[in-house]
C-alpha cells in the first residue's frame, strides 16, 4: 500500500511567495552595495550580478581581489600612485 504525502497546495504557494521575497531582498541588500564598490573603484556595475551565480561569485570575488583595478591605472598614470 503506497501511502502519499498530501500537502495543501495553498500552503506550496506561500512557501514560493516567501521565498520570491527573501530572494529580492538578498538581491537588494548585497546588489546595490557590490554595484556600488564596483563603481567606485572604475569596474562596470554591472558586474554586481556576478553574485547571484555559485560558482563564478567566488571567482569573481578572486578576480577582484588580487586584480589589478582601473583606478590604480589611472592613478598610476597621471603619477599619483607608487607601486612596490
Amino acid at each position: 500500500m503506497e501511502s502519499e504525502l498530501c500537502i495543501p497546495v495553498s500552503y506550496l504557494q506561500t512557501i514560493g511567495i516567501i521565498d520570491g521575497i527573501l530572494s529580492f531582498a538578498f538581491l537588494i541588500l548585497t546588489g546595490i552595495p557590490v554595484a556600488r564598490i564596483l563603481k567606485r573603484t572604475g569596474f562596470n556595475p554591472w558586474r554586481a550580478l556576478l553574485i547571484l551565480v555559485p560558482v563564478v561569485n567566488l571567482i569573481g570575488l578572486w578576480v577582484f581581489a588580487f586584480g589589478r583595478w582601473p583606478v590604480e591605472s589611472d592613478q598610476q598614470t597621471l603619477g599619483l600612485l607608487h607601486l612596490n
